[in-house]
């Protein structure tokens, strides 16, 4: 480990964090959308992750329904706690001449095209995920081992189906689930999902064909790079295809 990232991780423990890890923004790559941090800083290179306890009898007592009071006070103590290791790392940070950015907690959402207010939005895609940055800094999970979808499954045809779905959401949902099920014989369907008007569709359609690879799949996304219009997509056709590229 490098000084910076134990001063790094020093300041963040000082300031009162109980779990800090560094993950590069490359650890990121597989994330969906509100994994990207380029969203918010295009010239991030690594990110910084970190995490406070809750009181677990205040927990418990929430939960089972006794107390939600102490609960409420709990989380404004913990987001007080956590936008100050935040502001202490972003000082620290541009101080030895780095760009830094510390990330609101995840209550506001990207515009979606055709939405006025959060009313009509239907993706709810915050500005990064702190979920998806815990879990590339090596500090956090989402769900089990046993639930992870194993490596090249076959994609039912009603899964793929999906696709085609009116609700986006369900039409990105699919898309994400294919690429990590790693079937080739749903490329096709997702090459026709480069053409979707939903710009998170079409990018999470990329990561597909990325995981999945074949010829056809990076003849595809070369051509997607022409026609694409969204620079955020394009980036990640530009990931992909260095993935699926001989090096």
């Amino acid at each position: 480990m490098n000084q910076l990232e134990n001063q790094i991780k020093s300041i963040a423990r000082e300031s009162g964090a109980n779990l800090v890890g560094i993950a590069s923004k490359q650890r990121l790559y597989d994330a969906p959308p509100s994994g990207n941090p380029d969203y918010l800083l295009p010239s991030t290179q690594s990110i910084i992750s970190f995490a406070v306890t809750l009181d677990k009898s205040i927990a418990r007592d929430f939960i089972s329904k006794k107390n939600w009071l102490s609960h409420c006070e709990e989380r404004k103590r913990m987001a007080r706690s956590l936008y100050g290791i935040s502001d202490r790392l972003v000082d620290f940070l541009k101080s030895e001449g780095f760009e830094a950015l510390g990330v609101d907690i995840n209550n506001s959402y990207r515009p979606e095209p055709g939405a006025k207010d959060v009313t009509e939005m239907s993706e709810f895609i915050p500005g990064f995920s702190h979920r998806y940055g815990a879990v590339a800094a090596g500090i956090g999970r989402q769900g089990p081992p046993e639930q992870q979808a194993p490596a090249k499954q076959k994609a039912t045809p009603e899964l793929i189906n999906q696709l085609k779905n009116r609700d986006s959401s369900i039409r990105r949902s699919a898309a994400e689930k294919i690429g990590i099920m790693g079937d080739e014989k749903a490329v096709d369907s997702l090459i026709a999902v480069l053409k979707d008007d939903n710009r998170f569709v079409r990018q999470e359609a990329v990561r597909a064909l990325g995981k999945i690879g074949g010829a056809r799949a990076l003849e595809s996304l070369t051509q997607a790079l022409v026609e694409e219009k969204d620079a955020f997509v394009k980036d990640s056709i530009k990931k992909a295809m260095e993935r699926l590229q001989p090096k």
